[in-house]
């Protein structure tokens, strides 16, 4: 969900909670925008909910965006690049001639959510090929995403979140989760799942 209110209290609000609750009743990962508000504003709406995965942006190198919302204590803050995204862009939104790529660069958490998102695609799918059913059940559930992406977030047993955020890249630089032999993958990933 790349959108975010500064309050529940807007019109069809209601709903929204009615539909985000059905989500995470059948067990539908959901992720939200943390905010632009910076150090002014704290998570926004849906991402303030208890059952959403909120994701806040950083640079290319995982220091905090200027305009992303101060990490909340003792909470875990997701938060991963979400400053000169390219984007697709509408080509009738666009000033240069019809030829020309419709491409945009944007910065803000609305671009940082889907690349958590797809990252949380990422590990169901290596779930499936890799792990047993059960495991894949597992990371289903919002406990378990979370759980892995930690993980991930952690690099090191002794590595801390980076600006308070629990920044997440997937790489195969072998400081990174990926970056490790399969079974110590496989090991870290049913470790963290047996563990949420």
């Amino acid at each position: 969900m790349s959108f975010g209110f500064p309050t529940r209290s807007i019109d069809g609000y209601k709903n929204l909670e009615r539909a985000l609750e059905n989500a995470y009743s059948k067990h539908v990962l959901l992720f939200a925008a943390a905010s632009n508000g910076g150090a002014n504003m704290d998570r926004a709406y849906p991402a303030r909910d208890q059952n959403v995965i909120c994701v806040h942006s950083t640079d290319a190198s995982g220091n905090r965006s200027r305009f992303s919302p101060t990490a909340i204590l003792h909470e875990i803050n997701f938060a991963t690049i979400g400053e000169a995204v390219e984007s697709s862009w509408p080509i009738h939104l666009c000033e240069e001639s019809p030829n020309s790529p419709a491409i945009r660069y944007k910065s803000g958490t609305s671009y940082a959510t889907p690349i958590v998102a797809s990252m949380a695609a990422f590990l169901l799918q290596y779930a499936r090929l890799h792990l047993t059913e059960h495991y894949v059940e597992l990371l289903k559930r919002h406990s378990g995403m979370k759980a892995v992406l930690r993980v991930i977030s952690r690099r090191s047993g002794r590595s801390k979140g980076r600006d308070d955020y629990d920044y997440l890249a997937l790489s195969l630089h072998p400081d990174n989760l990926f970056g490790k032999k399969e079974n110590a993958i496989k090991d870290t990933i049913t470790d963290a799942l047996d563990h949420s």
